[in-house]
């Protein structure tokens, strides 16, 4: 059965079956490919820098490194690996925290997300279905709970 589908609401879906198998099941790698998806693809209906443009000009500025080696080798490395395989990485194999990496790809969609929204936190983000909303709130609680700051 076929039915129209808008990008948003793939991103939506995305968002929150990584934030699922990311709290759930400590599938990282998964979420880490979901959450990097809907990541991308918000990141191309902003009207407003993505937390990754930001992200990138102040770590490239910071460490006098091109935006494209802060972007490539370091905020979506694992994410571009996981992706496009071995190609432009140079091997089968790479070394990187999955659970880090997963978690900063739904918190840079959460950011991106509320910003978007006009809201003051991650947590109360709207428009998406109930579901991607209790989820978002989920994640948010277990930030919370185990930040130090």
């Amino acid at each position: 059965m076929e039915y129209e589908v808008l990008i948003i609401d793939a991103a939506f879906e995305q968002l929150g079956w990584a934030i699922r198998l990311f709290l759930d099941k400590k599938a990282y790698i998964a979420a880490i490919t979901l959450a990097g998806a809907a990541e991308e693809i918000l990141g191309k209906v902003l009207t407003e820098p993505s937390a990754h443009q930001i992200l990138k000009t102040q770590l490239a500025a910071k460490y006098a490194m091109s935006e494209k080696i802060v972007s490539d080798e370091h905020l979506n490395r694992a994410r571009n690996w996981l992706k496009h395989g071995t190609k432009g990485t140079g091997g089968e194999r790479i070394v990187f925290d999955p659970e880090e990496d997963a978690k900063h790809l739904i918190l840079r969609y959460l950011i991106n997300w509320s910003r978007q929204s006009g809201c003051d936190d991650v947590d109360p983000v709207r428009s998406e279905p109930e579901w991607v909303r209790v989820e978002a709130g989920r994640f948010h609680r277990w930030i919370s709970e185990i930040r130090s700051d």
